[in-house]
């Protein structure tokens, strides 16, 4: 097989309902030079078998690899990508598929029309738990904001899932294999950081699913990962953050703090050793102390 334009990298753990929609949206695409990676992670062979039933669809576009021992979140991604020989990676997790048949058109038209290094899109997400549907579609003016501003992309990922994106291979970045939470948009901040030329495709045509009992992102809602990691993204990035924005950080830690029931500096020390205990986040414990002595909630929505 000639080397592909696309390497369609498929990090897969545990579960094949969405997996199969996932390859049945590849297997209609009108762009059709690619190959597909699937790296797996699972404990079953229920992925196996299922990749199994394409190999005459595919052909030699699919290539399969089981990890033993399983890589983990984000180690499984970066494993799919160092295996890819095209000269893009198009990450599709194993929850995410095309929403038609000209998506991959669209994404490789759209980079290299622009002579771009990074593209993402805008996508349809399905919230599973309670069968509702919503779009994660940007305005040009936030996107602006964060390519200007990418530090800001901890106060809302409006990039979305690595699956919206494509990007070229040479860009030569991987994902932090230490992070769980924040892993995808501090992949991003890095790119932009970088000074990639990032295009914005501003049409849903990738298809998602949120707050499913195997998506990773509901094991890390805990103060050891979700907290602790926006702490140390932040304090790695804080001399960045432009002084209109500051309050908008005070809300979102004040928030994580609240979450957790963090209203001690020896509660936020025992869950971040590296915080020195001074400063910034000695105010954002007073302030949620003020909250709680006070029930009224309601202020937390107005007062930063």
């Amino acid at each position: 097989m000639a080397t592909p334009k696309v390497s369609i990298c498929v990090p897969t753990y545990n579960q094949t309902l969405y997996l199969e929609k996932n390859l049945n949206s590849i297997a209609i695409q009108t762009f059709q030079d690619y190959e597909i990676i699937v790296s797996d992670d699972s404990s079953t062979d229920d992925v196996l078998n299922l990749v199994s039933r394409f190999e005459t669809t595919f052909k030699d576009k699919l290539k399969y690899f089981r990890n033993n021992p399983p890589k983990g979140t984000p180690e499984n991604w970066n494993e799919s990508i160092r295996k890819a020989k095209g000269e893009y990676i198009k990450i599709m997790h194993h929850d995410e598929w095309f929403a038609d048949e000209n998506s991959l058109e669209t994404f490789v038209s759209t980079i290299e029309l622009n002579n771009a290094d990074f593209v993402f899109s805008a996508v349809n997400v399905l919230i599973e738990k309670e069968n509702k549907e919503w779009v994660l579609q940007p305005t040009i003016l936030e996107v602006n904001d964060i390519l200007a501003n990418p530090v800001n992309l901890l106060l809302g990922n409006i990039l979305g899932a690595p699956s919206s994106t494509i990007y070229q291979k040479d860009i030569g970045l991987v994902f932090d294999k230490t992070l769980k939470y924040v892993v995808d948009f501090e992949f991003y901040i890095r790119v932009i950081q970088k000074g990639k030329k990032v295009v914005y495709i501003n049409s849903p045509i990738i298809n998602s699913v949120s707050n499913a009992s195997h998506n990773v992102s509901a094991e890390c809602n805990t103060p050891d990962i979700e907290l602790c990691e926006y702490m140390n993204l932040y304090d790695k990035l804080k001399e960045l953050v432009q002084n209109k924005d500051k309050k908008k950080y005070i809300k979102l830690f004040l928030g994580l703090f609240m979450k957790y029931k963090i209203f001690s500096s020896s509660k936020l020390k025992a869950y971040y050793p590296k915080w020195n205990g001074k400063g910034y986040y000695l105010k954002i414990i007073y302030l949620a102390k003020i909250f709680k002595i006070k029930k009224k909630y309601i202020w937390f929505k107005f007062f930063v």
